[in-house]
């Protein structure tokens, strides 16, 4: 019996430009930080601004109970009480002797 083996990672990774993507990490945190700073010194950030809750309230009165009902339960199939089940079982049928 042959046992495969699979360099793919080590060469793909080889060819990564490391200093980019970390760059790259470093200028999405000072962005965030920088939007942060002008929504606190426009003072958003307790409560956001007028239009955005002229917005929120406009949308919330053309939106169905049911849809009401729907988008408040979605957001439950991105957490970890539906994703930690499923990722458990992918990871066993992947594992599985053949």
């Amino acid at each position: 019996m042959t046992v495969a083996t699979n360099d793919t990672p080590p060469s793909a990774l080889r060819h990564v430009r490391w200093p980019r993507v970390a760059g790259a990490f470093v200028a999405a945190y000072l962005a965030g930080m920088g939007g942060a700073v002008v929504i606190r010194a426009l003072g958003w950030w307790p409560e956001g601004g007028a239009w955005e809750r002229a917005v929120l309230v406009w949308v919330h009165a053309t939106v169905s109970p049911a849809a009401d009902a729907l988008f408040l339960v979605m957001p439950l199939f991105g957490t970890n009480y539906s994703l930690v089940p499923v990722v458990a079982f992918a990871a066993l049928w992947l594992w599985r002797p053949p």
